[in-house]
């Protein structure tokens, strides 16, 4: 009974591993994982050594150790260009997998791609200032909502 359904498991996903668009987008993940796991550390570093105001066990607490809070930006700069900037990534490396499958130029393929996806995203956001009541609607950003994993 198990072997019948792991065959028949085993058939499926065959089939969606052959299927072209889930194979870009497991090539496109498989491209970036370097990155992925880079963000994941300097987010790992970023609160478990250089941290001193989570709560929880930290390398900066140690006295003596409190200058490792002065690593904190470098870690959170590193952490927004690979996780928080990964949905670009995304998109250019599926269509630069698109592009090698139909045999497309390689150049132009991932830039229509992401002037796709910039033209869908909302340029605008609104937000509040300390002190200042009334909401501020900041023009022509491009937010982290569409860009972070």
């Amino acid at each position: 009974m198990i072997d019948r359904f792991s065959e028949a498991l085993l058939v499926v996903a065959s089939k969606i591993s052959n299927q072209r668009h889930m194979s870009a987008i497991k090539n496109a993940f498989t491209a970036l994982l370097p990155i992925i796991i880079a963000g994941a550390f300097c987010t790992l570093f970023s609160n478990v050594v250089c941290s001193t105001t989570t709560e929880g066990i930290s390398l900066a607490k140690l006295p003596g150790m409190a200058w490792l809070e002065l690593l904190t930006p470098m870690f959170t700069a590193a952490n927004y260009a690979t996780l928080n900037f990964m949905t670009i990534g995304v998109v250019v490396l599926i269509a630069l997998e698109y592009a090698r499958y139909f045999n497309r130029n390689e150049f132009i393929t991932p830039l229509v791609a992401l002037g796709s996806f910039v033209s869908l995203c909302t340029t605008s956001v609104t937000t509040t200032v300390e002190g200042v009541g009334d909401p501020i609607v900041v023009t022509n950003v491009l937010s982290r909502e569409f860009t972070s994993a």
